[in-house]
């Protein structure tokens, strides 16, 4: 990405071993190697499953919804959720269906880097592969369902353009598409936008200082999509923000100060786990600063921008370490392999991979082996799992269970967590899992009851449940995930030692005699008049004023008193048992 003079380039040719007609031959087996990685790490989280319910409530012609009768916006990834659904439209399936498009768009970004290299910097492309490979938070996320893989191919294609132009400007053409793709990424996952930041500034700048001053038109055209799906959630669902963002980052109640704890706690094992990368972050920005590199260093600022939003926010909202790393590692490899200034390094690098590789517990390449060390201690000491390995190991967590339930359950006490994993899957039918929840959630859509309080088994998991009852149930998930209204409320069980991402609400009463179509029967007169306003909203129709006037309000503030006043009565009533 940077470029080199001839006689550099010849010097190098000297330096290696490896000759450069070699290097596509090279570049296509360490594909190879991560097509095998991609494989053995390809497991399908839950929470995918969130999605993929409101994806075959919208393809059964339902529209984007959790609950088919209100409009509540349970997914935090509607770039992906878009791109999926064609697919789950042609293969009637989404387990497959969902790996092969993550694993396209894996091999996809890696060639595209290796494209944008010219002829004698593809070596380049080569170092970005193996550090991918190398990067546990990375890695565990190529295939787990969630937006990860759309995310990482965005991020390559605006870092390998932005990058590129260390020395001359980018035209206006070339900005536009730079602020599009960031455009499109906001839609992936709006969180994301934090690691395109100050890029985008810079490149806004550039523009103004241009004399034909087409910075309004940058901004009106490049900025489109997010614009448009903005404008899109406030007109359908009357909220900015995924309800899941209510349930878990903005949960009221959440002091600063233990977000913060938790976050520490958060960054301590990441460092653990893969310690090679926070050095390879200082690095960077010694090297940045040494080369006087503006773009690398602007770049470097986003992935602390992003820290620091995980630090004091994301890190509370989910249990799963490498979620929140993957993306500003990823970044942090697109900086290296950029301002890695001669290819002699090349082989240095190589060699402190190997030996990485083989000392790290926890490598990506040791994953299903006897070689792969599970930190069980930090895990209990921290409160944050590694979740992919619990879906590689059989009879992890089958202690939860009954034992009549387990010998009632085909295949389920051989594979309970595995039947999660790519290469231990066994479906039944084209659409379901062989894993509890997802049975549990079958007996349930053949029951007569329509509402259902709680994920599978009492457990927290909503997203194999759900899709499998169909969308005839109403499932009202009392950690407020899929709930409008329980979102919006306190968490129940912050005095406790509450899981990150877990904040269990307790319903109000004559909340389930109100779903899924019957009137608001809610005790409370606060939270009846809320609830009232929410219904509004959710359900009413779409083009009342009444329910302009409410999404204005309700976004601006004017009825969280409702809610305050729920809290104290509540807390009155409890102080007085």
């Amino acid at each position: 990405m940077n470029s080199l003079d001839p006689v550099s380039i010849k010097n190098e040719k000297k330096l290696m071993n490896i000759p450069l007609k070699h290097t596509p031959l090279i570049f296509f087996g360490l594909l190879i190697l991560f097509s095998y990685l991609f494989y053995t790490h390809a497991w399908m989280v839950d929470d995918a499953y969130i999605t993929f319910r409101t994806i075959d409530n919208f393809v059964q012609g339902y529209g984007l919804r959790w609950n088919v009768v209100e409009r509540v916006q349970t997914y935090s990834n509607p770039l992906w959720m878009f791109l999926l659904i064609p697919f789950y439209v042609i293969t009637g399936e989404i387990f497959y269906t969902t790996f092969v498009v993550s694993w396209v768009l894996c091999v996809g970004l890696f060639v595209l880097l290796y494209l944008r290299c010219s002829s004698d910097l593809r070596w380049k492309s080569l170092l970005f592969l193996l550090l991918a490979m190398t990067s546990k938070s990375l890695m565990d996320f190529t295939g787990s369902g969630l937006e990860n893989p759309l995310s990482y191919f965005l991020l390559v294609f605006f870092y390998s353009r932005y990058l590129h132009f260390r020395d001359s400007s980018p035209s206006s053409s070339e900005a536009t598409l730079l602020f599009f793709i960031a455009s499109l990424a906001f839609v992936n996952r709006q969180d994301a936008l934090l690691l395109y930041l100050f890029p985008l500034i810079h490149l806004l700048w550039i523009e103004w200082k241009k004399p034909e001053g087409r910075c309004f038109k940058l901004l009106s055209l490049a900025t489109l999509p997010a614009t448009l799906w903005v404008l899109f959630c406030l007109f359908y669902y009357g909220f900015l923000f995924p309800n899941t963002a209510y349930a878990k980052v903005l949960t009221p109640g959440v002091l600063f100060g233990e977000r913060v704890a938790r976050g520490w706690k958060y960054f301590q094992i990441s460092l653990f786990w893969e310690p090679l990368n926070y050095a390879l972050l200082l690095c960077s920005f010694v090297w940045a600063m040494t080369q006087k590199n503006t773009r690398a260093l602007l770049a470097l600022m986003g992935i602390l921008a992003d820290f620091v939003f995980v630090l004091t926010k994301a890190a509370v909202s989910n249990y799963m370490v490498g979620r929140f790393f993957s993306l500003p590692f990823l970044t942090l490899f697109l900086i290296l392999v950029a301002l890695v200034p001669k290819r002699k390094y090349f082989r240095g690098f190589v060699w402190i991979l190997v030996f990485y590789t083989f000392w790290n517990p926890m490598s990506p390449l040791k994953l299903g082996t006897t070689l792969y060390e599970h930190p069980e201690t930090m895990e209990s000491l921290y409160g944050y799992g590694d979740s992919i390995w619990h879906y590689h190991n059989q009879n992890v967590v089958l202690k939860r269970f009954p034992q009549s339930f387990l010998e009632s359950c085909s295949r389920c006490r051989k594979v309970y967590d595995q039947g999660q994993t790519l290469k231990h899957f066994s479906p039944q039918d084209k659409k379901f899992l062989d894993h509890p929840w997802f049975h549990e959630g079958s007996r349930l859509r053949q029951q007569e009851s329509q509402v259902h309080v709680g994920g599978a088994l009492n457990t927290a998991g909503i997203g194999f449940f759900g899709f499998a009852a169909g969308p005839d149930k109403f499932i009202v998930d009392d950690f407020g995930l899929g709930d409008i209204l329980l979102a919006r409320l306190p968490a129940d069980n912050l005095h406790k030692n509450w899981q990150p991402g877990h904040f269990r609400r307790e319903l109000p009463e004559g909340y389930a005699e109100s779903l899924p179509e019957k009137e608001n029967q809610l005790k409370d007169p606060h939270l009846k008049e809320y609830y009232d306003v929410l219904r509004r909203i959710t359900r009413g129709p779409l083009f009342q004023w009444q329910r302009g006037i409410d999404i204005l309000y309700i976004n601006l503030g004017k009825y969280d008193a409702l809610v305050e006043a729920y809290s104290q009565e509540k807390k009155k009533k409890e102080a007085k048992k």
